[in-house]
């Protein structure tokens, strides 16, 4: 065991986009000290990007009773599982916007390609933040005009170093 890294098997897989999660409730979106941190034990950037995870406002499942008058149907959650949300929705955007499947390789190049930079040293990865900020106007519009035509490229990561601790 290590602290080096925190990240756990299931989201270390070759293919996985691992999210972190940030507080968009301030201005310097720092990442959450309850998300895990890269790289993997072998070296490679986890998380690859960020989401807003940080008390986010949710649909609440129904209790077993059902919804008594007044009750509130949402809740306010933290958490990575609040990140990933954000990200699984850009990419059903994303295929509408492409009006295809996408490869996981073009998500993930598109969502890391897009991702807004980190304040880190510039052409850096960080170990907290990943490659940046999920942007999800750019993330979509890179796919628009993908559809049938392979010859459109999709943006590559701006970095594929270590990183640096943020």
């Amino acid at each position: 065991a290590t602290s080096s890294y925190t990240t756990n098997t299931i989201c270390n897989s070759l293919r996985a986009i691992a999210v972190g999660a940030y507080d968009a409730s301030l201005p310097e979106r720092p990442a959450t000290r309850f998300s895990s941190r890269g790289p993997t034990a072998d070296g490679r950037q986890k998380p690859e990007l960020v989401a807003p995870g940080y008390r986010i406002r949710a649909a609440r499942s129904m209790p077993s009773h059902g919804w008594q008058p007044g009750e509130s149907q949402v809740t306010v959650k933290s958490g990575t599982s609040m990140a990933s949300p954000h990200v699984a929705g850009t990419v059903a955007l994303m295929y509408q916007a492409a009006g295809r499947p996408l490869t996981i390789g073009e998500v993930r190049r598109v969502l890391i390609g897009t991702a807004d930079p980190h304040a880190g040293p510039p052409g850096r990865s960080s170990t907290r933040l990943g490659y940046g900020y999920l942007d999800i106007e750019r993330a979509v519009s890179a796919v628009r005009g993908l559809g049938h035509d392979s010859t459109v490229t999709v943006p590559a990561p701006a970095v594929e170093d270590r990183g640096w601790d943020a």
